[in-house]
């Protein structure tokens, strides 16, 4: 089977019935770029310049200000939470272990994934569910920090965290004296020239933003990321996105490209044998690939994306999509079987790359 004919197999998957959501990918190769659309944008939308949710590809625009930061000698990776907020020092510190900058950034801080208070209040009320976020509040995230025992044993051992991220988002924010969103977009984003990859859309930026809705059509509200800024909340386009996976791979260069390159490097491992962590990116290692993906990816609740690249190859793949997950299809996704595909699409073209011939997908 070709590249095209198990990248259609695979996108089936993940259309609805009636194929009015949307899968979009994309593939740059040394800085030639490929795309195939999957499903419908809407007619006003050129495809793009279509804006996506991102979720938690967030967090590396997160730890990528924070890279920023360590650069210019402001703070250290080594640096302890407690420097900086000593008023957490109850869930970061226990005995002589400290939590870290590096560790908040690769998920090593021994935070949990979540606040219990945020599960227990959106548990049982579908509505909630399609906007968890927003009934999580920025107080909330400062109660449990302040109260949360940190256990020793967890300190340097994998465990995802929106909650670490959020803290780390808190810290920058602090150091710099200016809102942590205003500082990502200004010292992030606009010298790598991503101006579609923000928080807030502008009324034009509105326009060519992707609706997500159900498969009975009712409609997702934007995700609103409430306590945990940091670990979610941005928007971007394929356009962007394309561009800054060809910034990570040296295939456009700019003078604003080195914290980009230092982020790569490992800091941590992962959950597993085949992953380690840079700063925000999951490194994976797998025998179908000689050389290591760098890659990062998001789910909110009406978008799923992606965007990683091999830097050996120059190779880089983009996947950004709309599609409700249920929770039967979120056990089934975490089996590798269900309709969320931007994963195993990048996979797919990864994994040709290293057969004879190159990834043609048009």
């Amino acid at each position: 089977m070709n590249i095209v004919k198990s990248l259609d197999r695979i996108a089936a998957k993940g259309l609805y019935p009636q194929k009015d959501n949307v899968i979009f990918v994309g593939i740059t190769d040394g800085g030639e770029r490929q795309y195939r659309l999957y499903g419908q944008l809407p007619a006003a939308v050129t495809d793009h310049s279509a804006l996506f949710e991102i979720g938690s590809m967030t967090k590396v625009f997160t730890a990528l200000l924070l890279t920023h930061l360590v650069q210019q000698n402001m703070i250290s990776l080594d640096d302890p939470v407690a420097k900086f907020l000593p008023a957490y020092a109850k869930s970061t510190t226990a005995g002589s272990h400290e939590t870290t900058l590096r560790h908040l950034a690769t998920h090593t801080s021994g935070l949990p994934r979540e606040d219990n208070v945020l599960n227990k209040r959106v548990a049982f009320s579908k509505e909630k569910r399609l906007n968890p976020y927003l009934y999580y509040t920025s107080e909330d995230l400062t109660s449990f920090l302040s109260t949360h025992q940190l256990n020793r044993k967890k300190i340097g051992k994998w465990n995802y965290s929106n909650i670490g991220m959020a803290l780390l988002a808190r810290i920058l924010e602090h150091v710099l004296q200016i809102p942590y969103e205003q500082a990502v977009e200004e010292l992030v984003c606009a010298p790598l020239g991503l101006s579609d990859t923000v928080f807030r859309l502008n009324n034009e930026q509105q326009q060519r933003k992707v609706e997500a809705f159900t498969k009975k059509r009712t409609p997702i509200p934007p995700l609103q990321i409430g306590g945990v800024r940091g670990a979610g909340g941005m928007s971007s386009t394929m356009q962007d996105m394309m561009r800054f996976v060809e910034l990570n791979l040296g295939i456009i260069d700019s003078t604003a490209t080195d914290p980009l390159h230092f982020s790569h490097q490992k800091q941590a491992n992962g959950p597993d044998q085949h992953f380690n962590m840079g700063l925000g990116w999951f490194i994976k290692h797998s025998k179908h690939t000689t050389h290591p993906v760098v890659w990062t990816g998001g789910t909110t609740i009406g978008f799923h994306t992606y965007a990683g690249f091999i830097k050996e190859k120059k190779l880089g793949v983009v996947v950004l999509s709309s599609y409700h997950l249920k929770l039967f299809e979120l056990i089934q996704t975490l089996m590798g079987k269900g309709p969320i595909v931007t994963d195993r699409l990048a996979t797919t073209i990864f994994e040709n790359a290293y057969k004879a011939q190159p990834p043609a997908i048009n």
